[in-house]
């Protein structure tokens, strides 16, 4: 639970006031919040003094006790090369994704913007994709997928050790992490494989499995 803040105060304190001028808490949820909280949760903010406070992120944005995250340069970049990216896959047919100019020039300025950073040498380890067999432009988008698979048993034995500490410490497993030897839960089953995907493939059907196996 959020724990009692100042803002968090001061809105209870007005949401009673309201309340207490007439106002129904159904119209303050109506009117000044356009329903995106529900009337119930204003009223036990009020009746908490602000000591209770919704746990969902965007009820309390609306609340206006928390600030909207703003997105990095890189993140509004990525963002627009999936749309573009979408947005040719869902044009796509039996034929090579078909992309105008443009969006290929703006792929290629968002990437850029990103400072993504791909050296020749490191590049040509991905010129062809692991499924299709296909060079990767050959879907008209100057872009593909990197992936690095591993593949982990769970080691039982780890496991029950584990838990017989937490038993031992009366179902305490935050005690057991602590006292416990902290050792791996898993063993490795492979190396990790790294595996190149062009655009089709990476938003097609792809047997993971089958391509690192093989």
């Amino acid at each position: 639970m959020p724990t009692l803040t100042v803002p968090a105060f001061d809105l209870a304190e007005r949401l009673l006031s309201e309340n207490r001028s007439g106002r129904s808490w159904r119209a303050i949820a109506r009117e000044d919040y356009r329903n995106r909280v529900n009337f119930a949760t204003l009223n036990r903010i009020a009746n908490s003094g602000g000591a209770w406070l919704p746990k969902e992120r965007k009820i309390l944005r609306a609340l206006g006790l928390v600030e909207r995250r703003k997105r990095t340069p890189i993140q509004k970049a990525i963002s627009r090369m999936v749309r573009d990216t979408r947005k040719a896959m869902i044009e796509m047919s039996p034929n090579p994704i078909k992309v105008t100019r443009a969006q290929a020039n703006r792929l290629e300025r968002n990437l850029k913007k990103a400072k993504v950073e791909v050296k020749e040498e490191e590049l040509r380890k991905h010129t062809t994709c692991s499924n299709c067999g296909k060079k990767i432009g050959h879907t008209g988008l100057p872009g593909f997928w990197v992936l690095k698979v591993e593949r982990h048993m769970i080691d039982l034995r780890a496991v029950k050790r584990q838990d017989g500490l937490a038993a031992m410490l009366d179902g305490d497993v935050v005690l057991a992490q602590v006292m416990g030897p902290d050792e791996d839960m898993t063993l490795p089953m492979m190396e990790s494989v790294e595996i190149t995907l062009c655009e089709e493939c990476a938003l097609g059907d792809v047997n993971i499995g089958g391509l690192v196996l093989v």
